[in-house]
């Protein structure tokens, strides 16, 4: 039976008994109406996709692919369900993944955003965080809500090795709210667009918030969460970085390789270095149990720079690097959204850098 028909039917059998249990209570005439138009198309689909997953749902042992919704996340202050897309059991009821959420608006280039032909998914889990790998405890019957094939399971690792390597190159201009199709390593996947500048891209506040969520978890799990956690915090901070200065056309450069999130060891450093221009060296480093990024500028040659550090509207350094100091260092919360401001005394250039 079509979805329409099905509604009209649904409709049609409640009126009698609406009309029982209503009985006594004055209603105008024409109160009970029949549905004289069919629904719209869109929101068919969307009815059949909920009963799909609806059918789809059940209780199941931890498995790659699956999409489960993380338990007892009230204790961590999260009121909104939360799930996890499973990629590989560590030990014994452990497992490492990405974050499952439903805020596709704010989609970015390392998210992965669940179409029909994937697989059943609920709504509330059809964004997959490939930038926010996490480590969580799982009980051994979870409620699983979504499924992803083999293949797409390949597509998210081709995403995580993008994200492991370099910016995105295909992923057009920055554009928040805005999901397209691309091509990863030789699949066809949906994701968002490249963050614009956090002044007018609430995006950069989204996945720091994500980030803390994903640190959170990782204290109430194992050991190695804490590592996989600092990892891959490190790592949206620097790609957002080369978003930020590729959209101004800046010249920044490596200096230093992050190791991929989900293959990170307990005693890899998590330090990451670029080269601004011909001005500066700027690392970032991150020590998981700190839950803080330290970040070292050092000029370049001869360069002569002011550092600040500001924390919204209030400096929170403020130093002037030249032959007498070669370098500064200060470390900032990673959520707290501070921005480094640069300028070259020789050309009164100001860079703003977004840290976090």
């Amino acid at each position: 039976m079509a979805l329409n028909s099905r509604v009209r039917a649904s409709t049609q059998d409640a009126e009698p008994r609406m009309q029982e249990q209503t009985t006594g209570v004055d209603l105008p005439e024409g109160f009970y109406m029949r549905p004289t138009e069919s629904v719209p198309p869109h929101i068919g689909e969307m009815i059949d996709r909920h009963v799909a997953a609806n059918q789809a749902a059940y209780s199941g042992s931890p498995q790659p692919g699956l999409i489960v919704r993380l338990p007892s996340l009230e204790k961590l202050g999260v009121t909104c369900e939360i799930g996890v897309l499973l990629a590989q059991k560590t030990r014994q009821g452990t497992w490492r993944g990405w974050l499952a959420v439903g805020e596709c608006d704010y989609a970015g280039v390392s998210d992965f955003v669940l179409q029909e032909e994937d697989g059943p998914f609920y709504s509330a889990f059809g964004m997959v965080q490939v930038w926010n790998p996490v480590e969580v405890k799982l009980p051994k019957r979870c409620d699983v809500l979504g499924t992803l094939s083999p293949d797409r399971m390949e597509a998210v690792y081709a995403m995580a090795r993008e994200f492991k390597g370099s910016i995105a190159a295909n992923a057009g201009p920055p554009f928040p709210g805005k999901v397209g199709l691309r091509k990863v390593g030789g699949y066809a996947v949906v994701t968002g667009t490249p963050l614009a500048d956090p002044k007018d891209d609430p995006r950069w506040i989204y996945q720091r918030a994500y980030t803390g969520l994903a640190r959170r978890l990782s204290q109430t799990s194992t050991s190695s969460a804490g590592a996989l956690w600092a990892a891959a915090a490190l790592k949206r901070s620097a790609r957002a970085l080369e978003q930020w200065t590729a959209g101004r056309q800046l010249a920044f450069t490596p200096q230093a390789v992050i190791t991929h999130p989900l293959g990170q060891d307990a005693d890899e450093p998590v330090n990451v270095g670029y080269r601004l221009e011909d001005l500066c060296e700027l690392w970032l480093s991150i020590i998981e149990s700190e839950g803080v990024i330290h970040v070292r500028v050092k000029r370049v040659g001869d360069a002569q720079l002011s550092v600040r550090l500001m924390r919204g509207d209030e400096p929170f350094l403020d130093e002037m690097l030249n032959q007498s100091q070669e370098e500064v260092q200060v470390s900032t919360e990673v959520d707290s959204g501070d921005v480094l401001i640069l300028e070259d005394k020789s050309t009164q250039k100001t860079y703003s850098v977004p840290i976090t």
